[in-house]
């Protein structure tokens, strides 16, 4: 799945959109987030379930927030870090290409 990455505004971070072909974010999306929270503790990663969203470390990325359409807010002012963080948490969640 093609990922669009934008910086923030209040430029803390990058924010990562899973997208389709087309370049299209399903916002009506909606991911199981204990079980997401669940995998990827169980693949080494420091997960804190802050109600209706996941706050996710580790495994030597940035840290990142889950929201349950898919998108993700990363604190990192490095655009390949944050791509990279990215890339592996949604790989890690199912949401690749």
């Amino acid at each position: 799945m093609p990922i669009v990455l934008r910086q923030c505004k209040t430029k803390a971070g990058y924010e990562a959109l899973p997208v389709d072909a087309k370049g299209k974010w399903d916002q009506e999306r909606r991911l199981n987030l204990p079980a997401v929270g669940r995998s990827l503790e169980a693949l080494g990663y420091e997960v804190t379930d802050a109600g209706p969203l996941l706050v996710v470390n580790g495994k030597g990325l940035c840290e990142a927030t889950v929201y349950p359409t898919g998108r993700l807010m990363i604190k990192s002012n490095d655009e390949a870090q944050s791509r990279s963080t990215a890339e592996h948490i949604y790989k890690d969640i199912g949401l690749e290409g």
